[in-house]
């Protein structure tokens, strides 16, 4: 039995957006976060992959999706939990098997249930013999292929994510200062460099990485930043 689960929302300029809308930016800015009521995700939860039921934006290229780190994975957080985000793997060539091709011989092709009909996603490949182009899935039947360049841009082609689960943030982070950290921010943001401070409240990090002024979630304090602790969308060490 194909089991749903509802929950996050997709968030267009920092608002709540209705599933599958179009961009209409000429460079989209949007993000997965905590469920807004009546604007909720739908994913096919298949394991620990939790699968989204159709494209939750349109109108985006593979490089957009790439320049907020979708295609391979940018962590998320919904709900207090945290997730890694990114494209499927549809395969290359129409003779290999892919993360889709395995979704679909698991829960079957229906459009009631995958939504693309008239509808193409992009995958995580490029094209095996034009590197300008990446494969898309979808639109005639679940298991159609085609492609198209990287920077395209069409109200039929859009973003299916699928979410990993991650291990949640240590509550005690004293063991990490002085080490090296990868902390993942919103809006696209990540520092790799040294925590030097942590209390319950905030982390400071040793980096010249600028936050975006004016933002609610870290200050620049001379060579310092100080990021709030419950901003972050996911840490780790190294």
């Amino acid at each position: 039995m194909t089991r749903i689960k509802k929950m996050g929302s997709i968030y267009y300029k920092d608002a709540a957006a209705k599933p599958g809308f179009t961009c209409c930016d000429s460079e989209p800015h949007i993000s997965i976060g905590n469920t807004m009521p009546g604007k909720e995700l739908r994913w096919v939860e298949a394991g620990k992959l939790l699968a989204a039921d159709r494209c939750v934006c349109t109108n985006v290229s593979w490089n957009d999706l790439d320049r907020l780190g979708f295609v391979t994975g940018w962590p998320v957080r919904i709900d207090r939990k945290s997730y890694l985000c990114r494209c499927l793997h549809v395969g290359v060539d129409r003779e290999e098997s892919s993360e889709w091709d395995e979704l679909l011989d698991e829960f079957g092709t229906e459009d009631s249930l995958w939504h693309w009909q008239d509808q193409s996603f992009w995958g995580q490949e490029t094209h095996s013999a034009q590197r300008v182009l990446r494969i898309l899935r979808g639109y005639y039947s679940a298991r159609s292929r085609g492609d198209n360049y990287a920077d395209e841009r069409l109200p039929t082609i859009g973003f299916r994510p699928v979410l990993e689960p991650l291990p949640p943030i240590p509550t005690d982070l004293s063991p990490l200062v002085g080490q090296k950290v990868l902390a993942y921010a919103p809006g696209g943001y990540s520092f790799h460099c040294k925590m030097v401070e942590v209390n319950k409240y905030d982390i400071v990090l040793n980096t010249s990485v600028e936050p975006p002024r004016n933002c609610a979630w870290a200050i620049r304090d001379g060579k310092r930043v100080i990021i709030k602790r419950d901003c972050l969308l996911w840490l780790k060490e190294g």
